[in-house]
């Protein structure tokens, strides 16, 4: 074979290669899980995600302590329009009105509380796929999620780091422009991860809407928290935090493929070069 064929037989495998990567991939879009239901029980889908983050997944609470005895109002669906431009500038939003979704988790007394379970069976990969959005809403006024921890795909509870910190302004800004973006000046929870048990605890002060993103660094089955206030002394009214979840894109599954197809190439024209056949 004259090497300038030979030449162009290698482009054309190598291009080969290129498009079997392109039409194997799977990715998901980019989107924040919304949620309907009752107050202690809410189901979440990553609307339009597909992959791995098609099906849905269920929120529920138990071990409701009703501290002042006036009713304890629980969950909350949203879906927040009123953005700011940090956030906008930083993430997505879902369509069809360009809003932000995520379950919220209300109270009515300082001494409320109740256990978070957030179950992703159902979705069909049966687990919440590592490198998750996982962003904490608003956290202050000492709210906290308590003792958060979390099963891995296989139902065992993880003894080691599942969460990471998203660095830079991704992982810390003003969501909410209600009262203006402070983003820049929002003072962050304290995070600690320790044996898989994760504490996200909020600034004594009430501030404006903090978003505190990490990634998940495993498949999830199952994260279970306690919403509370670490004070039963300050601040003894109503108000509530949050919590989002966005699929992010899966990656490719068919660059081995592809790459197979250009060896073959290789293979078939070496092959020609030694039997003298041109073409």
């Amino acid at each position: 074979m004259p090497i300038t064929n030979f030449k162009n037989l290698q482009l054309r495998n190598i291009l080969c290669c290129f498009v079997a990567s392109g039409f194997g991939a799977t990715s998901a879009t980019a989107q924040w899980g919304s949620y309907s239901g009752t107050s202690t029980a809410m189901t979440g889908t990553f609307v339009g995600a597909g992959g791995a983050y098609s099906g849905s997944y269920k929120c529920s609470l138990s071990n409701i302590v009703d501290g002042g005895n006036n009713g304890v109002p629980g969950m909350v669906g949203y879906q927040d329009t009123d953005l700011t431009n940090s956030f906008r500038n930083n993430w997505p939003t879902n369509s069809p009105n360009s809003s932000f979704d995520f379950v919220g988790f209300t109270y009515n007394h300082t001494r409320d509380s109740y256990l978070v379970t957030v179950d992703f069976s159902n979705l069909s990969s049966g687990y919440l796929p590592t490198g998750t959005v996982f962003a904490t809403l608003d956290l202050d006024i000492e709210e906290q999620f308590q003792e958060m921890e979390a099963q891995d795909s296989d139902g065992n509870w993880i003894t080691g780091n599942w969460l990471n910190r998203i660095s830079g302004v991704k992982g810390l800004l003003d969501y909410s422009d209600y009262e203006g973006d402070i983003t820049g000046f929002i003072s962050p929870p304290t995070w600690t991860q320790s044996n898989g048990v994760n504490d996200v605890v909020g600034i004594e002060d009430n501030e404006n809407a903090c978003f505190y993103g990490f990634t998940t660094a495993l498949d999830i089955r199952k994260i279970t928290f306690t919403v509370n206030k670490y004070s039963l002394t300050n601040y003894d009214h109503n108000g509530g935090s949050g919590l989002a979840l966005m699929a992010v894109p899966e990656p490719t599954t068919m660059i081995i493929l592809g790459a197979g197809v250009f060896a073959m190439g290789r293979r078939r024209a070496s092959a020609k070069r030694k039997s003298g056949m041109k073409s």
